[in-house]
């Protein structure tokens, strides 16, 4: 239960700083041309835009830990496995 907090929380902070470090890129790029745009705004707005995008790349990565820490649990315990025959 802990994990799944732990990912949820890892989930709305990366969510966070994903989307303050979009927002802000997007702003230095506009002030660079003259629009002079509101900050504030663009982050609203990047948090509707960008919230599917996060998530989809949030849980492909996540997912991924997960098989790769199967993968590795599974290797380990047939070495465990060969390591007792012996």
């Amino acid at each position: 239960m802990k994990k799944i907090i732990d990912y949820i929380l890892l989930y709305v902070i990366g969510n966070i700083l994903f989307n303050l470090i979009f927002s802000l890129a997007e702003f230095v790029v506009s002030c660079i041309f003259s629009l002079h745009l509101n900050f504030f705004i663009i982050l609203v707005k990047n948090f509707t835009n960008n919230f599917i995008l996060y998530t989809v790349l949030y849980f492909i990565i996540v997912l991924s830990l997960y098989f790769v820490d199967l993968h590795l649990i599974n290797e380990l315990n047939k070495k465990l496995k060969k390591g007792e025959n012996k």
